[in-house]
């Protein structure tokens, strides 16, 4: 009955997958997701793992 399954921690990117379409599905902006995860182009890896949240 946790409400953390409507947007997850973590994602793990699939075939297909563009900053762009996941920012859209989990309401983030593409600036904050490429902040979070110290990405540096918009080039992402099938199979990495991108978090939603800052570790506190």
């Amino acid at each position: 009955k946790s409400e953390d399954s409507a947007k997850p921690n973590k994602y793990k990117v699939k075939p297909g997958d563009t900053l762009t379409k996941i920012s859209k599905k989990y309401g983030i902006s593409i600036d904050e997701l490429k902040d979070i995860n110290q990405i540096t182009s918009s080039d992402i890896q099938i199979g990495s793992i991108l978090r939603f949240q800052r570790n506190n």
